[in-house]
């Protein structure tokens, strides 16, 4: 057996120590979350600057507007191309990292092969002429319309067929899996829904307990009270559509 150089045995160690088991929060209570098909919502948008206009999109499509007074009305009659696997839309890894291992895994599908997509905030573009933006590192943030309150993050998810998912895991990874000297991650997730077929609100709070530490409930539904959907205050003449 191989010994490792004194000099990357520190590293090592600092890895190793940086994760553990983080036990899940209780599951959290089932609550309503169907909004239905096609996705069809109105209401108001807290931040928006008076008399500016703009359409909403989700991905590339155009799905509603937010007039001049704020108000905003969404409609998207067909459903998502794009469908992945319901606990990789729910439950992604941290940071965009990959799951490596779990000491806890309690997860139950009413249907295994439900397929799901998520929409974590709606785009914005100019309603008139629409700037080119250079390339840059990092990517310079989009306007867009986001519902967040404290740590908590309400998104819409749609669903190719009825599902209940229910359970608990606590499991640790790699932020970047290509990367040997990656730094890793430990989290404990719960999640209690039931998503109808079509468009539904799901809630999804995330903790950070430090040391790359992290806790995860997600559940049905909107807060209580319910959270508005927001204006993140990037010019719309940055929308690079």
């Amino acid at each position: 057996m191989k010994r490792l150089p004194m000099l990357l045995l520190p590293l090592v160690l600092a890895a190793c120590q940086s994760v553990g088991v983080v036990t899940p929060e209780e599951l959290p209570p089932l609550r309503e979350s169907a909004l239905g098909e096609p996705l069809e919502f109105s209401g108001d948008v807290e931040n928006w600057t008076a008399g500016q206009t703009a359409p909403v999109l989700v991905g590339q499509t155009t799905v509603g507007l937010v007039r001049s007074d704020g108000t905003l009305s969404v409609s998207a009659q067909p459903a998502p191309l794009s469908l992945a696997e319901v606990e990789d839309v729910l439950l992604p890894a941290p940071g965009g990292g990959e799951e490596r291992a779990c000491s806890l895994r309690t997860l139950t599908f009413s249907a295994q092969a439900a397929r799901a997509y998520r929409v974590s905030g709606l785009n914005l573009a100019a309603s008139e002429s629409r700037a080119l933006v250079p390339q840059t590192s990092p990517v310079p943030p989009s306007p867009m319309l986001l519902r967040s309150r404290g740590e908590t993050q309400v998104v819409l998810v749609y669903v190719d067929r009825d599902v209940r998912i229910s359970g608990q895991k606590s499991c640790t990874g790699k932020y970047w899996p290509w990367d040997a000297s990656a730094s890793t991650w430990a989290r404990g997730s719960s999640i209690n829904v039931f998503l109808r077929k079509g468009w539904n609100t799901v809630s999804i709070t995330e903790k950070y307990l430090g040391e790359n530490k992290w806790q995860l409930v997600v559940q049905g539904g909107d807060t209580t009270p319910a959270t508005p959907w927001r204006y993140n205050g990037v010019p719309l003449s940055a929308a690079p559509f």
